[in-house]
Parts: C-alpha cells; sequence; structure tokens
C-alpha cells in the first residue's frame, strides 16, 4: 500500500506540473470546422463562368471559352464532385468536375442537361435529360454509363437522383397524351405517384424505409405539394401560385422548399413538418435552387434579383442572407452542400 500511494502521489505531482487533466485532453481535439460549399455561375455581360464558391471565397471552374454553369455539387470525403453544363458551338455539354478534372457524359450533336448528383462509395449517379429527335428523354448516368429511363414514345425528364440502400431513385417527369405526370423511378422501374397528373416531380430523398417527393400540381394555380410514399400532401392551397422543389430529411423532421410568386415579390418559402416559414424578405425577388440541412442549421441557395439588374448569389443561413457577390455582375446559386469535419 505505501508504494502505491507514493506512486499515486508521484503521478499527481506529474499532473500538477505539467497541468495534465481531462479539460487539457479535450483541448487536444480540434473542434470540427463548417464548410458550406455553394455552385452556379456568374454572367459579366460577355461570358457565362461556371463558379464555386467555399465559406464564400469564389473559384472559377470554367475559362469563360464557352458560356457554362454548375449545376450542383456533392462532396464526399475529400472529394468534390461537381455537374457542369457547358454551351459549346453545337450543343449543350454535360460535364463531372471532380476535384479538378473534368469527364465529358455526353457529346455530340444531341444536347444533354445535367441536374442531379449523388455520390455513393466509389459510384457517381447524374439524373438528367438527353435531347433525341427534339424530344427530351429522361437519362441516368452511373459513373458515366448512360441509360434511358423510358422507350422514348413521351417527352420526359429526370430532375432528381438519390441512392439509399442499394437502390437508386429519380424523380422527374413524363407527357402522356399532352399531359404532364410527376414520375418517380426506383432502379429504372416506373413507380405509381398517387394523383400525379397535371403535376411534375422535382426531388427526391429517402430516410428509412419512406420515399419522399417535392413537386407540384399546376392543374390550376400552382400548388406544393410532398408525396410520402406515393401518398400526395398539399404545402398551399392556391390562392397563390407556389411550388416546392426541394425535399429534406433530417432526423425526423422533414423540409421541403421552393416559391411563392407574387404580384410584387418572389418568396422562397420553406415548409418543416408542414408547417410554412419564408426564408427571403416578402418585399423582395428572390429565387431558390437548392437546400441543405445540417444539425439546426438550414442552408438555402439562389438568388436576390436587384431590380432591374442584376441579382446577387445568396446563401441563407436559418433565414439570414450572405451575398456571394456583390451585384456588379449576373450571378447565381444552384447547388449547396455543407461538411463538417
Amino acid at each position: 500500500m505505501k508504494t502505491i500511494l507514493k506512486l499515486s502521489t508521484f503521478f499527481l505531482l506529474i499532473c500538477f506540473s505539467s497541468s495534465c487533466s481531462k479539460e487539457d485532453d479535450n483541448q487536444d481535439i480540434p473542434e470540427a470546422v463548417t464548410h458550406v460549399y455553394a455552385v452556379g455561375h456568374e454572367y459579366n455581360g460577355v461570358n457565362r463562368t461556371a463558379k464555386m464558391w467555399k465559406n464564400g471565397v469564389a473559384a472559377p471552374l470554367t475559362d469563360g471559352t464557352y458560356n457554362a454553369e454548375a449545376k450542383a455539387i456533392y462532396v464526399l470525403g475529400t472529394d468534390v464532385y461537381i455537374l457542369i453544363i457547358e454551351e459549346t458551338e453545337t450543343s449543350l455539354v454535360p460535364i463531372l468536375w471532380k476535384n479538378g478534372v473534368k469527364s465529358v457524359l455526353s457529346q455530340g450533336t444531341n444536347s444533354s442537361y445535367a441536374e442531379s448528383l449523388f455520390v455513393v462509395n466509389n459510384d457517381v449517379f447524374v439524373a438528367g435529360i438527353e435531347v433525341r429527335n427534339n424530344k427530351y428523354h429522361a437519362v441516368l448516368w452511373k459513373n458515366g454509363i448512360k441509360t434511358s429511363l423510358t422507350d422514348g414514345t413521351n417527352q420526359s425528364g429526370a430532375i432528381s437522383v438519390f441512392v439509399a440502400n442499394g437502390d437508386v431513385y429519380v424523380a422527374g417527369y413524363e407527357i402522356i397524351n399532352n399531359s404532364e405526370y410527376a414520375v418517380l423511378w426506383k432502379n429504372n422501374v416506373k413507380l405509381t405517384l398517387n394523383d400525379a397528373v397535371n403535376s411534375d416531380a422535382s426531388s427526391v430523398f429517402v430516410s428509412g424505409n419512406d420515399v419522399y417527393v417535392a413537386g407540384n400540381d399546376h392543374s390550376g394555380a400552382n400548388k406544393a405539394r410532398i408525396w410520402k410514399n406515393g401518398v400526395p400532401v398539399y404545402l398551399s392551397n392556391g390562392s397563390n401560385d407556389v411550388v416546392a422543389t426541394s425535399v429534406f430529411v433530417s432526423g425526423k423532421d422533414v423540409y421541403a422548399f421552393g416559391q411563392e410568386y407574387r404580384k410584387d415579390s418572389r418568396i422562397i418559402k420553406m415548409w418543416k413538418n408542414g408547417v410554412e416559414t419564408s426564408i427571403s424578405d416578402e418585399n423582395e425577388f428572390s429565387y431558390f435552387n437548392s437546400s441543405f440541412v445540417l444539425g439546426n442549421d438550414v442552408y438555402v441557395g439562389g438568388n436576390k434579383n436587384n431590380e432591374p439588374y442584376p441579382s446577387n448569389a445568396r446563401i441563407w443561413k436559418n433565414g439570414v442572407p450572405i451575398n456571394l457577390t456583390d451585384g456588379t455582375d449576373d450571378a447565381n446559386v444552384n447547388g449547396v452542400f455543407v461538411t463538417k469535419n
């Protein structure tokens, strides 16, 4: 016992002399840092350049040879993936940008649009549209290999992709007999969304066993809605044109985002578990394009239109606007992604 007491006393003396403690140990662990990525474009009146902003610092993604814009971003570990559309002399070309290295998804006489991006493990999924014979065709690229989601009889488009539990979900639309239908494909097979006629689907998110799709009913005034497992729930009543173009699930909370059109303003809207909130100033013309939720923080990307021109690229964090450009050139945010590490 005496030996143990002496050793304990000696250890305590060392601790006091070197200020060792649990608190000190914790101080050696760096705090997690939040990184906010946004992508879009900036137009100087001559060229439209694809841009990325990381924590507010801008970086060009294209050199201005062709008009271009960045459509979406996905960050996985240290890898940053960005979708870019370039307008060449003959067509629109979708490009995947990974850590500065570009690969063309489709090129030739047919224009293609890349709309959405999802990365899991080493697989990169891109949803989009290919123009063939003057028709839009919904397509999905996996690691650069294209698959058509329809037989080409009807016009269609793939707008959003999400991968969960090995299943690939794509939300979009199909035009049948001059009527537009909201569509969800699972592993390239079309699923039924109830009451989908005169509607479109813009976003899909999977949480557990639940599949959420955001879209609109435009049989009269546009009405924002979400489908949960194929069953529609309206978010607006049709008194004004309101659209929902994004859905995001965080924990038990289901968020939808979109905008309301009024005569003298355009307002970015958020619905959290069905409860509506205005994100942007109700007296401004603001445009919504992308959303991301991390913990208790809600990020929204788009622009604020300065009358009459140009627009500021902007992020709203918890409803507080953050300008990414100074309004000299027209600019816009199309995609937002937030990490914490």
